[in-house]
């Protein structure tokens, strides 16, 4: 039962760093060069101003 909750927990914590990991690439790649692929907010917001 324990091995099992932690290779859960382990594999909880894999996901949720695999996820940000992504994220943070999306957001870097995103405002370096791919401006087109950028939320509709941003578009917005830019547009606006």
């Amino acid at each position: 039962m324990s091995i099992s909750m932690g290779m859960s927990v382990i594999d909880m914590f894999f996901i949720i760093a695999i996820v940000s990991i992504a994220g943070l690439l999306v957001v870097v790649i995103g405002h370096g060069a791919v401006r087109p692929a950028c939320p509709p907010g941003y578009a917005r917001a830019a547009r606006a101003s």
